[in-house]
C-alpha cells in the first residue's frame, strides 16, 4: 500500500472512531445517516462516517473534495 493511501485509511479509521465515541447511540444515527424512502439507514463505510464527522467539524481533507466531485457525476449519470 502507497503511503499517501496508508495515510487516508488510518486517518479515515481515527476520525470514524472519534464520531462513534463522541455521538453516541441516538446522536450518531441523527448525525450520520441517510433517508431512503421512509427508512433511516445509518452509514456503515468508515470513510463516509470519516467524512461526514470532518464536514460536522469543519475539517475537511483534501480527498473529501474529490470523494463529493465523484459523487456528484454519479448522480448526474443516473
Amino acid at each position: 500500500m502507497n503511503i499517501l493511501k496508508k495515510f487516508k485509511k488510518d486517518t479515515d479509521d481515527w476520525d470514524a472512531e472519534r464520531a462513534r465515541k463522541e455521538y453516541k447511540k441516538e446522536k450518531f444515527v441523527q448525525y450520520f445517516s441517510y433517508r431512503k424512502g421512509n427508512k433511516t439507514i445509518p452509514l456503515k463505510s468508515v470513510s463516509r462516517i470519516a467524512r461526514q464527522f470532518r464536514n460536522l467539524k469543519r475539517t475537511p481533507r483534501f480527498w473529501d473534495y474529490a470523494e463529493e466531485e465523484d459523487e456528484a457525476e454519479e448522480q448526474e449519470i443516473e
